[in-house]
């Protein structure tokens, strides 16, 4: 390594050249902390140079991977990292004596890597942020991609409070001006500020906010809106007295931008003269379709010039005759004299369908609507799969935690995209792990906690028989399998709100495990905080709070809340049998209840006969009642064949 001591930024992007920017991420970040080991900050030039080669590269994101360069306690590492990859892609270094001889690059792909992303935790209300020290600790963000990039701030877009696209500009040595836009957003969960867009809690399309949607507000339906490329072009259009909107990223994300904002109105859009401007109008055209809206698209052209440049806009359109006081009038002419490209619609039932085969696409083919377990197929069957939102209802000390527990665990081993998450908000969350435990080894619950009787213990400390260490080691590993995707959340894990918090932890657990669907289990619906003061009118919030959440999350979530059945209905339960208000009778798409069928059998007598009925059931779910066997020892249950 003595010939590389002494190494050039030259010598380092020649080097670069022989390296495929797509390499896996952890090798790409590798070049990265081997660049700011060497350059400090003064290194992001050369890395963002570079990167820009590869197709994975994302602008408004990689400054949050430069930042976290360089972190941890292992070895630092060096350029000597950067010339053994380059060497790999075929780098050789110029020779003293014949500096002409230039490498010859030769990209290679590195070996692959899955990253995973942690779910953030609830912030406890005593470490929540005051405005004052928000506003500041974003003013250090703006300022600290200043210095990293050596541009300087010339524009701030505010979506919300916790939403900002900085624009940075740098004038080169050769005259020509460059330009990037940052996006920060603030997560709640962690009270920090991030050098990304806000996090996609649905995984799915259209999660990001309208630029000038506040203007919106009050607007009334008849209004037109104007729909531009980039925030500079809302204020333009602000500045002569008309409202516009435009997509997060302007032309290259409108498919990621929420519109629904604009449902039934009539809107102008108004795409920049090139390439880009021309798919972005048809796109948002297209997405605007089966929201009932008037579409039209109108090609702003130059009025002193019969050519128009490539990229001239709405803002190039206003500066040209910038003194003029009438463009808001001249422009809404130009609008009124082109035909619409969408007629506008009612919003009636006729109209709903259209777009409806692709809908019913995303059902089709499947088995059951919802998720399916393992231990219940009939009761899958008549569910038609797990879904919507659910209540079960039993008395006191039944086993309808151990039941749903079960359920959830055998979700997740039966959907390799869906995630279990468990709110125990009365009991704690050790106490369910054993319960678990218990059900996965089949192990008596006595025996796993304290052990086997006259045995001595083993290297571990466990006092666990040969024969009942073979099924503790199975259950183990049973758990081990499918409880990456599982999570148990305790009361201490949610913040002060409990509506924000409940739903931010089931999309947050979500995206980091990568599940599109999720089954969610609430004990109890009386645990759950409410600020109403009257018992019913805290029934009806808590049953508002599960059905918003479970509606947000979309169709292919379930969540089912437990509720104690009225004391006179233990014996028989029916739909008005859960304690509190109407609400959690009438609310749920399906409502379950759970009963004994034996007396309490003694301890060494079979397992306890038990009912599962199904008491209501929307959308192709069925009536029925399933015969179940509680091994009550190990907190398991199974269906009983007819």
């Amino acid at each position: 390594m003595k010939t590389y001591e002494k190494t050039s930024p030259q010598e380092v992007e020649e080097m670069l050249a022989c390296i495929d920017p797509d390499i896996s991420r952890s090798e790409w970040l590798r070049v990265g902390q081997a660049l700011k080991s060497e350059y400090g900050d003064d290194g992001f030039l050369i890395f963002d140079t570079w990167s820009r080669k590869g197709k994975k590269y994302r602008e408004r994101q990689i400054l949050v991977d430069w930042k976290a360069c360089g972190k941890g306690t292992g070895r630092p590492v060096t350029l000597g990292t950067i010339v053994h990859y380059a060497k790999m892609g075929g780098y050789r270094r110029r020779s003293q004596a014949n500096p002409s001889v230039e490498p010859k690059p030769k990209t290679i792909a590195l070996q692959s890597e899955q990253t995973r992303q942690i779910p953030p935790t609830p912030t406890p209300a005593s470490e929540i942020l005051s405005a004052d020290r928000k506003a500041e600790l974003f003013e250090e963000m703006v300022a600290d991609i200043e210095r990293s990039t050596r541009m300087r701030t010339v524009a701030r877009y505010r979506y919300s409070d916790s939403f900002f696209v900085v624009r940075y500009e740098r004038q080169n040595a050769d005259g020509t001006i460059e330009k990037t836009f940052r996006p920060i957003s603030f997560d709640e969960h962690s009270q920090t500020w991030n050098y990304c867009d806000p996090e996609n809690r649905s995984g799915k399309e259209g999660y990001l906010p309208l630029y000038g949607a506040q203007d919106l507000e009050g607007l009334p339906i008849g209004e037109r809106v104007y729909i531009v490329e980039g925030e500079k072009c809302v204020e333009k259009m602000r500045s002569i007295g008309r409202v516009a909107v435009s997509a997060s990223h302007g032309a290259q994300s409108p498919k990621r931008t929420d519109w629904s904002i604009l449902e039934g109105r009539s809107v102008v859009i108004l795409p920049d003269a090139d390439e880009d401007g021309a798919k972005y109008g048809k796109t948002v055209a297209e997405i605007l379709r089966p929201m009932g809206c008037e579409v039209r698209i109108l090609n702003l052209k130059p009025s002193r010039s019969p050519e128009c440049p490539k990229g001239w806009d709405l803002a190039d359109w206003i500066d040209e005759d910038e003194e003029c006081e009438d463009l808001g009038k001249r422009l809404d002419g130009l609008a009124d004299d082109i035909s619409p490209t969408i007629q506008k619609r009612d919003r009636s039932l006729a109209n709903a369908l259209d777009g409806i085969e692709r809908t019913l696409a995303k059902t089709h083919g499947r088995t059951m609507l919802g998720v399916r377990s393992t231990d219940f197929p009939r009761l899958d069957e008549a569910l038609d799969g797990w879904r919507g939102f659910g209540v079960l209802v039993a008395k006191p000390n039944i086993g309808k935690t151990n039941f749903l527990l079960q359920v959830g665990r055998g979700i997740v081993e039966a959907n390799r995209d869906t995630v279990f998450v468990f709110f125990t908000l009365e009991m704690a969350s050790e106490e369910m792990l054993f319960r678990a435990l218990c059900q996965a080894s089949k192990l008596n619950y006595g025996i796993l906690r304290k052990g086997s009787s006259n045995t001595r213990k083993g290297d571990d400390g466990l006092r666990f028989s040969q024969e009942h260490r073979v099924p503790y080691e199975e259950g183990l590993a049973i758990l081990r399998k499918s409880g990456d995707r599982i999570r148990l959340v305790e009361r201490a894990d949610i913040g002060p709100n409990f509506a924000e918090s409940f739903e931010a932890i089931v999309r947050s657990f979500m995206i980091a495990k990568g599940a599109t669907r999720a089954f969610v289990v609430v004990d109890h619906l009386a645990k759950i905080p409410s600020g109403e003061t009257e018992s019913l009118a805290k029934d009806d919030q808590r049953i508002d709070t599960l059905l918003r959440t479970q509606r947000s999350l979309g169709e292919d979530c379930c969540i089912v809340a437990i509720s104690e059945s009225r004391k006179t209905d233990f014996a028989e339960p029916s739909m008005e049998s859960a304690k509190g208000s109407t609400e959690i009778s009438y609310s749920p798409d399906f409502m379950i209840a759970l009963m004994n069928e034996s007396k309490d059998a003694p301890e060494n007598d079979h397992p306890r006969r038990m009912k599962v009925s199904i008491l209501k059931g929307r959308a192709g779910m069925k009536r029925d009642e399933i015969i179940l066997a509680h091994h009550w020892k190990d907190q398991r249950l199974e269906e009983v064949p007819k």
